[in-house]
Protein backbone atom coordinates (compact mmCIF):
# COMPACT_ATOMS: atom_id res chain seq x y z
CA UNK A 1 0.00 0.00 0.00
CA UNK A 2 1.48 3.28 -1.13
CA UNK A 3 0.33 6.04 1.18
CA UNK A 4 2.02 4.45 4.18
CA UNK A 5 5.40 4.46 2.45
CA UNK A 6 6.01 8.06 1.49
CA UNK A 7 7.29 9.29 4.84
CA UNK A 8 10.11 6.79 4.93
CA UNK A 9 11.72 8.01 1.74
CA UNK A 10 13.02 10.96 3.71
CA UNK A 11 15.76 8.54 4.81
CA UNK A 12 17.38 9.35 1.52
CA UNK A 13 18.57 12.60 3.08
CA UNK A 14 20.86 10.58 5.35
CA UNK A 15 24.56 10.81 4.52
CA UNK A 16 26.69 7.87 3.48
CA UNK A 17 29.45 6.89 1.12
CA UNK A 18 28.91 8.56 -2.24
CA UNK A 19 29.99 7.17 -5.59
CA UNK A 20 29.90 9.34 -8.71
CA UNK A 21 29.97 8.34 -12.33
CA UNK A 22 29.77 10.32 -15.53
CA UNK A 23 28.20 9.68 -18.88
CA UNK A 24 24.69 8.99 -17.65
CA UNK A 25 23.31 10.69 -20.69
CA UNK A 26 20.44 13.04 -21.22
CA UNK A 27 17.86 13.79 -23.81
CA UNK A 28 14.85 11.67 -24.56
CA UNK A 29 14.67 8.11 -25.75
CA UNK A 30 11.96 5.48 -25.63
CA UNK A 31 13.95 2.84 -27.47
CA UNK A 32 14.61 -0.45 -25.72
CA UNK A 33 18.22 -0.98 -24.71
CA UNK A 34 20.07 -3.73 -26.57
CA UNK A 35 20.22 -6.81 -24.35
CA UNK A 36 22.68 -9.70 -24.41
CA UNK A 37 21.46 -13.27 -24.65
CA UNK A 38 19.21 -14.05 -21.72
CA UNK A 39 20.30 -16.58 -19.12
CA UNK A 40 18.24 -19.72 -18.70
CA UNK A 41 15.44 -19.05 -16.19
CA UNK A 42 15.50 -21.01 -12.95
CA UNK A 43 13.42 -24.17 -12.67
CA UNK A 44 9.77 -23.98 -11.80
CA UNK A 45 8.69 -23.38 -8.23
CA UNK A 46 9.62 -25.68 -5.42
CA UNK A 47 7.88 -28.69 -3.97
CA UNK A 48 8.08 -30.41 -0.63
CA UNK A 49 8.55 -28.94 2.81
CA UNK A 50 8.05 -25.27 3.67
CA UNK A 51 11.43 -23.47 3.92
CA UNK A 52 12.22 -20.70 6.36
CA UNK A 53 12.43 -18.32 3.40
CA UNK A 54 8.66 -18.68 2.89
CA UNK A 55 8.26 -16.42 5.91
CA UNK A 56 9.14 -12.83 5.10
CA UNK A 57 8.49 -9.43 6.63
CA UNK A 58 8.67 -5.88 5.29
CA UNK A 59 10.63 -3.45 7.46
CA UNK A 60 9.83 0.25 7.71
CA UNK A 61 12.47 1.49 10.14
CA UNK A 62 15.74 -0.24 9.31
CA UNK A 63 16.04 -1.52 12.86
CA UNK A 64 15.16 -5.09 12.01
CA UNK A 65 12.73 -7.47 13.74
CA UNK A 66 15.24 -9.17 16.06
CA UNK A 67 12.73 -11.29 17.96
CA UNK A 68 10.81 -12.52 14.96
CA UNK A 69 11.48 -15.81 13.17
CA UNK A 70 11.67 -14.96 9.48
CA UNK A 71 13.71 -16.30 6.60
CA UNK A 72 13.55 -13.42 4.09
CA UNK A 73 13.53 -9.66 4.41
CA UNK A 74 10.99 -8.42 1.89
CA UNK A 75 11.41 -5.04 0.32
CA UNK A 76 11.92 -2.10 2.66
CA UNK A 77 9.54 0.83 2.39
CA UNK A 78 12.26 2.79 0.58
CA UNK A 79 12.47 2.11 -3.18
CA UNK A 80 15.96 1.70 -4.53
CA UNK A 81 16.31 3.98 -7.56
CA UNK A 82 14.70 7.10 -6.11
CA UNK A 83 16.56 6.59 -2.81
CA UNK A 84 20.04 5.59 -3.99
CA UNK A 85 20.40 7.95 -6.98
CA UNK A 86 18.80 11.20 -5.90
CA UNK A 87 21.09 13.09 -8.26
CA UNK A 88 22.04 11.92 -11.72
CA UNK A 89 25.21 9.85 -11.41
CA UNK A 90 25.56 10.24 -7.63
CA UNK A 91 24.96 7.00 -5.73
CA UNK A 92 24.42 6.71 -1.97
CA UNK A 93 23.92 3.08 -0.91
CA UNK A 94 24.01 3.68 2.85
CA UNK A 95 20.31 3.14 3.57
CA UNK A 96 20.15 -0.12 1.64
CA UNK A 97 23.51 -1.28 2.97
CA UNK A 98 21.96 -1.23 6.43
CA UNK A 99 19.21 -3.59 5.30
CA UNK A 100 21.49 -5.83 3.24
CA UNK A 101 24.36 -6.08 5.72
CA UNK A 102 22.68 -5.82 9.12
CA UNK A 103 19.08 -7.00 8.83
CA UNK A 104 18.55 -9.46 5.97
CA UNK A 105 19.15 -13.16 6.76
CA UNK A 106 22.04 -14.71 4.83
CA UNK A 107 22.33 -18.03 3.06
CA UNK A 108 25.39 -20.28 3.23
CA UNK A 109 27.14 -18.20 0.55
CA UNK A 110 26.57 -14.95 2.44
CA UNK A 111 23.89 -13.75 0.00
CA UNK A 112 21.34 -11.44 1.60
CA UNK A 113 17.93 -13.13 1.49
CA UNK A 114 16.13 -9.92 0.71
CA UNK A 115 13.82 -8.38 -1.87
CA UNK A 116 15.04 -5.03 -3.23
CA UNK A 117 12.34 -3.13 -5.12
CA UNK A 118 13.82 -0.82 -7.73
CA UNK A 119 11.27 1.72 -8.94
CA UNK A 120 9.86 4.59 -8.99
CA UNK A 121 11.68 7.09 -11.20
CA UNK A 122 13.76 9.80 -9.50
CA UNK A 123 12.61 13.35 -10.36
CA UNK A 124 15.75 14.22 -12.31
CA UNK A 125 15.19 11.32 -14.73
CA UNK A 126 11.81 12.42 -16.12
CA UNK A 127 10.46 15.60 -17.63
CA UNK A 128 6.95 14.63 -16.51
CA UNK A 129 7.21 16.47 -13.21
CA UNK A 130 3.46 16.34 -12.67
CA UNK A 131 3.86 12.62 -11.90
CA UNK A 132 6.33 13.26 -9.07
CA UNK A 133 5.21 12.95 -5.47
CA UNK A 134 6.11 14.65 -2.20
CA UNK A 135 7.04 13.12 1.13
CA UNK A 136 5.62 14.40 4.41
CA UNK A 137 8.32 17.06 4.60
CA UNK A 138 7.36 18.41 1.17
CA UNK A 139 10.40 17.02 -0.61
CA UNK A 140 9.96 15.73 -4.15
CA UNK A 141 10.50 11.99 -4.28
CA UNK A 142 9.76 9.29 -6.84
CA UNK A 143 7.77 9.80 -10.02
CA UNK A 144 5.37 7.45 -11.75
CA UNK A 145 6.40 8.29 -15.33
CA UNK A 146 9.03 6.24 -17.17
CA UNK A 147 12.50 7.76 -17.42
CA UNK A 148 13.05 9.98 -20.45
CA UNK A 149 16.26 8.13 -21.26
CA UNK A 150 16.34 4.41 -20.59
CA UNK A 151 20.13 4.63 -20.40
CA UNK A 152 19.73 6.37 -17.04
CA UNK A 153 17.92 3.27 -15.75
CA UNK A 154 20.55 0.99 -17.26
CA UNK A 155 23.33 3.00 -15.60
CA UNK A 156 21.59 2.70 -12.25
CA UNK A 157 21.12 -1.07 -12.55
CA UNK A 158 24.77 -1.46 -13.52
CA UNK A 159 26.00 0.53 -10.52
CA UNK A 160 23.60 -1.32 -8.23
CA UNK A 161 24.93 -4.72 -9.28
CA UNK A 162 28.54 -3.52 -9.13
CA UNK A 163 27.95 -2.52 -5.53
CA UNK A 164 26.07 -5.62 -4.32
CA UNK A 165 28.65 -7.96 -5.84
CA UNK A 166 29.70 -9.98 -2.80
CA UNK A 167 32.85 -7.90 -2.37
CA UNK A 168 31.78 -4.28 -1.86
CA UNK A 169 28.61 -5.55 -0.18
CA UNK A 170 26.78 -8.89 -0.04
CA UNK A 171 24.97 -10.24 -3.06
CA UNK A 172 21.20 -9.66 -2.93
CA UNK A 173 18.97 -12.62 -3.71
CA UNK A 174 15.89 -10.91 -5.18
CA UNK A 175 15.38 -7.77 -7.25
CA UNK A 176 11.80 -6.63 -7.90
CA UNK A 177 11.51 -4.45 -11.02
CA UNK A 178 8.79 -2.07 -9.80
CA UNK A 179 6.32 -1.51 -6.99
CA UNK A 180 2.60 -2.00 -7.76
CA UNK A 181 2.95 -1.23 -11.45
CA UNK A 182 -0.78 -1.63 -12.11
CA UNK A 183 -1.50 1.21 -9.68
CA UNK A 184 -1.46 4.70 -11.20
CA UNK A 185 -0.09 6.02 -7.91
CA UNK A 186 3.10 4.06 -8.66
CA UNK A 187 3.31 3.73 -12.47
CA UNK A 188 1.63 5.90 -15.10
CA UNK A 189 3.40 4.35 -18.08
CA UNK A 190 2.14 1.46 -20.17
CA UNK A 191 2.77 -2.25 -19.62
CA UNK A 192 4.95 -2.20 -22.76
CA UNK A 193 7.09 0.61 -21.32
CA UNK A 194 7.51 -1.39 -18.12
CA UNK A 195 8.58 -4.38 -20.20
CA UNK A 196 11.29 -2.18 -21.74
CA UNK A 197 12.67 -1.40 -18.28
CA UNK A 198 12.61 -5.08 -17.34
CA UNK A 199 14.30 -6.04 -20.62
CA UNK A 200 17.12 -3.62 -19.88
CA UNK A 201 17.54 -4.65 -16.24
CA UNK A 202 17.16 -8.43 -16.44
CA UNK A 203 20.39 -9.39 -18.23
CA UNK A 204 22.44 -7.04 -16.05
CA UNK A 205 21.02 -8.47 -12.82
CA UNK A 206 21.33 -12.04 -14.04
CA UNK A 207 25.05 -11.68 -14.57
CA UNK A 208 25.11 -12.25 -10.80
CA UNK A 209 24.42 -15.96 -10.39
CA UNK A 210 23.24 -15.35 -6.83
CA UNK A 211 20.30 -13.18 -7.91
CA UNK A 212 16.78 -13.73 -9.22
CA UNK A 213 14.42 -11.18 -10.77
CA UNK A 214 10.86 -10.56 -9.63
CA UNK A 215 8.52 -8.95 -12.12
CA UNK A 216 6.77 -5.71 -11.21
CA UNK A 217 4.32 -6.33 -8.39
CA UNK A 218 0.59 -5.87 -8.91
CA UNK A 219 -2.22 -5.32 -6.45
CA UNK A 220 -5.96 -4.69 -6.34
CA UNK A 221 -9.21 -6.32 -7.37
CA UNK A 222 -8.41 -9.60 -9.12
CA UNK A 223 -12.06 -9.87 -10.22
CA UNK A 224 -12.00 -6.52 -12.06
CA UNK A 225 -11.74 -6.05 -15.82
CA UNK A 226 -10.31 -2.52 -16.16
CA UNK A 227 -6.86 -1.96 -17.71
CA UNK A 228 -5.31 -1.17 -14.34
CA UNK A 229 -6.89 -4.08 -12.49
CA UNK A 230 -4.06 -6.45 -11.55
CA UNK A 231 -4.80 -9.53 -13.65
CA UNK A 232 -5.58 -7.42 -16.74
CA UNK A 233 -2.42 -5.35 -16.33
CA UNK A 234 -0.28 -8.42 -15.63
CA UNK A 235 -1.61 -10.18 -18.71
CA UNK A 236 -0.83 -7.11 -20.82
CA UNK A 237 2.68 -6.92 -19.40
CA UNK A 238 3.45 -10.60 -19.92
CA UNK A 239 1.94 -10.52 -23.40
CA UNK A 240 4.22 -7.58 -24.24
CA UNK A 241 7.22 -9.83 -23.55
CA UNK A 242 7.53 -9.62 -19.77
CA UNK A 243 7.63 -13.40 -19.38
CA UNK A 244 11.23 -13.38 -20.65
CA UNK A 245 12.40 -10.93 -18.03
CA UNK A 246 11.23 -12.34 -14.72
CA UNK A 247 12.03 -15.48 -12.79
CA UNK A 248 9.25 -14.93 -10.28
CA UNK A 249 5.83 -13.25 -10.42
CA UNK A 250 5.18 -10.77 -7.64
CA UNK A 251 1.88 -9.58 -6.17
CA UNK A 252 0.61 -7.77 -3.08
CA UNK A 253 -2.05 -9.87 -1.44
CA UNK A 254 -4.27 -7.35 0.33
CA UNK A 255 -7.79 -8.76 0.42
CA UNK A 256 -9.78 -5.56 0.89
CA UNK A 257 -9.65 -1.80 1.26
CA UNK A 258 -8.52 -0.75 4.72
CA UNK A 259 -11.74 1.23 5.19
CA UNK A 260 -13.90 -1.89 5.25
CA UNK A 261 -15.62 -2.57 8.61
CA UNK A 262 -15.69 -5.29 9.75
CA UNK A 263 -12.51 -6.23 7.92
CA UNK A 264 -12.92 -9.48 5.93
CA UNK A 265 -11.04 -12.63 6.81
CA UNK A 266 -8.46 -13.95 4.29
CA UNK A 267 -11.01 -16.53 3.06
CA UNK A 268 -13.72 -13.98 2.22
CA UNK A 269 -14.11 -13.15 -1.45
CA UNK A 270 -15.90 -10.25 -3.14
CA UNK A 271 -17.14 -9.00 -6.51
CA UNK A 272 -15.40 -7.45 -9.47
CA UNK A 273 -17.72 -4.46 -9.24
CA UNK A 274 -16.71 -3.72 -5.66
CA UNK A 275 -14.08 -0.94 -5.71
CA UNK A 276 -12.84 -1.97 -2.28
CA UNK A 277 -12.32 -5.60 -3.27
CA UNK A 278 -9.01 -7.38 -3.50
CA UNK A 279 -10.25 -10.94 -3.40
CA UNK A 280 -9.72 -13.78 -0.96
CA UNK A 281 -6.10 -14.85 -0.79
CA UNK A 282 -7.04 -18.22 -2.32
CA UNK A 283 -8.82 -16.50 -5.23
CA UNK A 284 -5.87 -14.15 -5.76
CA UNK A 285 -3.38 -16.97 -6.08
CA UNK A 286 -5.65 -18.84 -8.48
CA UNK A 287 -6.14 -15.72 -10.61
CA UNK A 288 -2.41 -15.00 -10.93
CA UNK A 289 -1.55 -18.58 -11.79
CA UNK A 290 -4.29 -18.49 -14.42
CA UNK A 291 -2.61 -15.45 -16.03
CA UNK A 292 0.72 -17.28 -16.01
CA UNK A 293 -0.90 -20.28 -17.67
CA UNK A 294 -2.43 -18.04 -20.36
CA UNK A 295 1.07 -16.76 -21.11
CA UNK A 296 2.75 -20.16 -21.25
CA UNK A 297 4.64 -19.95 -17.96
CA UNK A 298 2.46 -21.97 -15.61
CA UNK A 299 4.25 -23.32 -12.59
CA UNK A 300 6.57 -20.33 -12.20
CA UNK A 301 6.95 -19.23 -8.56
CA UNK A 302 4.66 -16.64 -7.00
CA UNK A 303 5.88 -14.24 -4.30
CA UNK A 304 3.44 -12.29 -2.16
CA UNK A 305 5.83 -9.45 -1.33
CA UNK A 306 3.31 -7.49 0.73
CA UNK A 307 0.24 -8.71 2.52
CA UNK A 308 -1.79 -8.43 5.68
CA UNK A 309 -4.41 -6.16 7.16
CA UNK A 310 -2.11 -3.07 7.18
CA UNK A 311 -3.79 -0.99 9.84
CA UNK A 312 -7.38 -1.94 9.01
CA UNK A 313 -9.96 -1.41 11.71
CA UNK A 314 -9.60 -4.68 13.62
CA UNK A 315 -9.71 -3.61 17.26
CA UNK A 316 -9.16 -7.05 18.81
CA UNK A 317 -5.62 -8.49 19.01
CA UNK A 318 -6.93 -12.06 19.12
CA UNK A 319 -8.80 -11.46 15.87
CA UNK A 320 -5.63 -10.00 14.35
CA UNK A 321 -3.61 -13.03 15.46
CA UNK A 322 -6.25 -15.32 13.96
CA UNK A 323 -6.19 -13.33 10.71
CA UNK A 324 -2.40 -13.57 10.36
CA UNK A 325 -2.34 -17.29 11.12
CA UNK A 326 -5.12 -18.09 8.63
CA UNK A 327 -3.36 -15.99 5.98
CA UNK A 328 -0.06 -17.81 6.27
CA UNK A 329 -1.49 -21.30 6.61
CA UNK A 330 -3.75 -20.88 3.58
CA UNK A 331 -0.80 -19.84 1.41
CA UNK A 332 1.43 -22.58 2.81
CA UNK A 333 -1.27 -24.95 1.59
CA UNK A 334 -0.63 -23.59 -1.91
CA UNK A 335 3.17 -23.91 -1.72
CA UNK A 336 3.14 -27.10 -3.82
CA UNK A 337 -0.09 -26.78 -5.76
CA UNK A 338 0.20 -23.13 -6.81
CA UNK A 339 3.89 -22.36 -6.22
CA UNK A 340 3.36 -19.70 -3.54
CA UNK A 341 6.98 -19.54 -2.43
CA UNK A 342 7.12 -16.44 -0.20
CA UNK A 343 4.63 -14.48 1.90
CA UNK A 344 5.67 -11.18 3.45
CA UNK A 345 3.82 -9.48 6.27
CA UNK A 346 3.39 -5.73 5.92
CA UNK A 347 4.95 -4.57 8.15
CA UNK A 348 7.50 -4.51 11.01
CA UNK A 349 8.22 -1.20 12.72
CA UNK A 350 4.86 0.53 12.19
CA UNK A 351 1.58 0.11 14.07
CA UNK A 352 -0.29 -1.07 10.98
CA UNK A 353 1.45 -4.46 11.00
CA UNK A 354 0.64 -5.05 14.70
CA UNK A 355 3.61 -7.42 15.11
CA UNK A 356 5.24 -5.46 17.91
CA UNK A 357 4.94 -2.49 20.19
CA UNK A 358 8.18 -0.79 21.11
CA UNK A 359 10.12 -3.77 19.77
CA UNK A 360 8.20 -6.27 21.95
CA UNK A 361 6.09 -8.88 20.19
CA UNK A 362 2.32 -8.54 20.46
CA UNK A 363 0.05 -11.59 20.34
CA UNK A 364 0.09 -11.06 16.56
CA UNK A 365 3.88 -11.29 16.44
CA UNK A 366 3.80 -14.31 18.75
CA UNK A 367 1.29 -15.93 16.38
CA UNK A 368 3.68 -15.28 13.46
CA UNK A 369 6.42 -17.13 15.34
CA UNK A 370 4.13 -20.02 16.25
CA UNK A 371 2.96 -20.52 12.69
CA UNK A 372 6.60 -20.39 11.56
CA UNK A 373 7.36 -23.20 14.02
CA UNK A 374 4.34 -25.19 12.90
CA UNK A 375 5.10 -25.00 9.18
CA UNK A 376 8.83 -24.78 8.51
CA UNK A 377 10.17 -28.19 7.53
CA UNK A 378 6.67 -29.61 7.11
CA UNK A 379 4.89 -30.60 3.89
CA UNK A 380 1.36 -29.62 2.90
CA UNK A 381 0.77 -31.74 -0.18
CA UNK A 382 -2.66 -30.27 -0.93
CA UNK A 383 -4.43 -26.95 -0.33
CA UNK A 384 -6.45 -26.32 2.80
CA UNK A 385 -10.08 -27.37 2.52
CA UNK A 386 -13.26 -26.31 4.22
CA UNK A 387 -16.48 -27.93 5.34
CA UNK A 388 -18.73 -24.95 5.77
CA UNK A 389 -16.95 -22.53 8.09
CA UNK A 390 -14.44 -25.11 9.37
CA UNK A 391 -11.07 -25.08 7.58
CA UNK A 392 -8.53 -27.89 7.77
CA UNK A 393 -4.95 -28.07 6.48
CA UNK A 394 -3.15 -31.39 6.77
CA UNK A 395 0.63 -31.82 6.78
CA UNK A 396 3.40 -34.29 7.38
CA UNK A 397 6.99 -34.13 8.55
CA UNK A 398 10.04 -36.25 9.14
CA UNK A 399 9.98 -39.19 11.53
CA UNK A 400 6.34 -40.03 10.86
CA UNK A 401 5.06 -36.64 11.96
CA UNK A 402 1.38 -36.05 11.14
CA UNK A 403 -0.64 -32.94 11.88
CA UNK A 404 -3.48 -30.71 10.84
CA UNK A 405 -4.26 -27.06 11.40
CA UNK A 406 -7.91 -26.26 11.94
CA UNK A 407 -10.10 -23.20 12.59
CA UNK A 408 -13.73 -22.12 12.38
CA UNK A 409 -14.27 -18.81 10.58
CA UNK A 410 -17.77 -18.43 12.04
CA UNK A 411 -16.38 -18.00 15.56
CA UNK A 412 -15.40 -14.64 17.03
CA UNK A 413 -12.97 -12.97 19.41
CA UNK A 414 -13.66 -9.85 21.46
CA UNK A 415 -12.36 -8.34 24.69
CA UNK A 416 -10.05 -11.28 25.37
CA UNK A 417 -12.73 -13.94 24.88
CA UNK A 418 -12.85 -16.22 21.83
CA UNK A 419 -15.78 -18.50 21.10
CA UNK A 420 -15.23 -22.07 19.94
CA UNK A 421 -17.12 -25.18 18.90
CA UNK A 422 -16.12 -28.70 19.84
CA UNK A 423 -14.89 -30.76 16.89
CA UNK A 424 -13.97 -34.42 16.70
CA UNK A 425 -10.27 -35.09 16.24
CA UNK A 426 -8.76 -38.14 14.61
CA UNK A 427 -7.36 -40.67 17.06
CA UNK A 428 -4.01 -40.10 15.28
CA UNK A 429 -3.61 -36.82 17.12
CA UNK A 430 -2.48 -36.69 20.74
CA UNK A 431 -2.10 -32.97 21.42
CA UNK A 432 -3.05 -29.54 20.15
CA UNK A 433 -1.14 -26.26 20.27
CA UNK A 434 -2.45 -22.73 20.21
CA UNK A 435 -1.11 -19.47 18.80
CA UNK A 436 0.29 -18.44 22.16
CA UNK A 437 2.58 -21.50 22.24
CA UNK A 438 0.60 -23.55 24.75
CA UNK A 439 0.25 -27.33 24.36
CA UNK A 440 -2.72 -29.41 25.53
CA UNK A 441 -3.47 -33.13 25.60
CA UNK A 442 -6.45 -34.16 23.46
CA UNK A 443 -9.06 -35.95 25.54
CA UNK A 444 -12.07 -37.87 24.25
CA UNK A 445 -10.96 -37.07 20.68
CA UNK A 446 -12.45 -33.59 21.05
CA UNK A 447 -10.83 -30.18 20.53
CA UNK A 448 -12.21 -26.64 20.83
CA UNK A 449 -12.03 -24.98 17.41
CA UNK A 450 -12.36 -21.22 17.14
CA UNK A 451 -11.32 -18.32 14.93
CA UNK A 452 -7.68 -18.75 15.95
CA UNK A 453 -6.13 -21.78 14.21
CA UNK A 454 -4.81 -24.61 16.37
CA UNK A 455 -2.32 -27.34 15.47
CA UNK A 456 -3.22 -30.98 16.12
CA UNK A 457 -0.38 -33.50 15.89
CA UNK A 458 0.66 -37.03 16.80
CA UNK A 459 3.28 -36.00 19.34
CA UNK A 460 3.01 -36.45 23.06
CA UNK A 461 1.76 -33.27 24.76
CA UNK A 462 4.54 -30.70 24.98
CA UNK A 463 6.63 -32.27 22.19
CA UNK A 464 8.21 -30.31 19.36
Amino acid sequence: MLNRRLFCIAWAALLGCVLTISGCGGGSSSAKATSPTLPTPPPSGGTGSIPAGFFAVNDTIGGGPPQLNYGTLAHPVALAWQTIEQQNGVFDFSIFDNFVVNIAPKDSSGTALMVMTLGKTPPWATSQSATCQLDEAGNTIGCTAPPDNIQDWTNFITQLMNHYNGSNAPHVKYYEIWNEADNLVSWSGTPAQMEQLAAAAYPIIKQDTHSLVLGPSVTGNIHGSLPHDPTVWLNSYLSAGGTAYQDITSFHGFVYSLSQVPYPLPTEDCLGTDPNCGGSIVAQVAAYQSVLTQNGVSGRPLFNTEGGFEGANIPDLDTKAAWLAQYYVLQAGMYDSSQVQLVSWFTWGAPDGSLETGGVLTPVGIAYDQVYDWLVGRTLSSPCSNNGSVWTCTMTGSGGYQAEIIWDSSQTCAAGICTASNQTASSTYLEYKDLAGNSFAITNQTVPVGLKPILLDNQSPGGT
